[in-house]
């Protein structure tokens, strides 16, 4: 059986690697952008189920990444998939958002 895909966008190399640790540790197959352009490009090759996203990255800002650049490019996946979002901003905000 093929592992759940969750795609982790964040700069800050402590946070990636607990969560790629723990997501393995849990059976998910963990894959990691640190970057907008690098997130865009993760979620066109990879299609993954779950997408744990930054709010503040070092070339955008997550929140419009997500709207004007994620959401679209969601859309695109069979419609058989349910993409879920999880956002977080720098002070233990958050928020889930469904995509697709």
């Amino acid at each position: 059986m093929e592992k759940v895909r969750i795609l982790i966008v964040d700069d800050d190399p402590s946070i990636v690697g607990m969560l790629r640790k723990f997501l393995a540790k849990q059976g998910y197959e963990p894959l990691v952008a640190q970057s907008g352009k690098e997130a865009l490009s993760a979620v066109r090759r990879a299609h993954p189920a779950i997408v744990l996203l930054d709010v503040r990255l070092p070339d955008a800002n997550g929140l419009e990444l997500l709207t004007q650049h994620l959401y679209p490019e969601l859309g695109d996946l069979p419609s058989d998939r349910d993409v879920r979002v999880w956002h977080a901003g720098g002070r233990g905000t958050g928020r889930a958002v469904r995509g697709a």
